[in-house]
């Protein structure tokens, strides 16, 4: 009976693609790099405008036939308020079970008008320190 060729431990090592196809890593990588580059420089404003729809921001637009121009400003953008809260507060904490369920309690405190103010206040004071810290 023939002995069987002993296995032998390969390195892990990349090999050329053998389809000849290339791989999407490779192809895309220019295209990441300038995208990626892009995303840096527009880093910076996304304080300025989290601060923006946290005011609530000015519109203008034209409408009927007439192109009748129409000034104001949109309410406050909610969602806006919460990642600035969570981005300067911190995020509620979530408890996950053992078994793998979210247990998403929520605890409801009322607020007085000035409690939200100074909260406001606060998370505002702290995205313009970061602006200024990172000019």
């Amino acid at each position: 009976m023939a002995e069987l060729p002993a296995l032998v431990d390969r390195p892990a090592v990349a090999r050329p693609n053998r389809g000849g196809r290339p791989r999407k890593q490779d192809k895309f990588a220019a295209l990441y790099a300038a995208t990626e580059a892009q995303l840096h420089a527009l880093l910076p404003l996304v304080p300025v405008a989290l601060r923006e729809l946290v005011a609530g921001v000015w519109v203008e637009e034209f409408v009927g036939r007439e192109h009748a121009r129409r000034v104001y400003q949109q309410p406050p953008n909610i969602l806006a308020i919460r990642e600035l809260l969570d981005r300067t507060v911190g995020k509620t904490p979530v408890r996950v079970a053992v078994n793998g369920a979210v247990d998403h309690r929520v605890v409801v405190v009322e607020l007085t008008v000035a409690e939200r103010a100074r909260l406001l206040a606060l998370a505002l004071g702290r995205v313009q320190a970061e602006l200024e810290q990172g000019d």
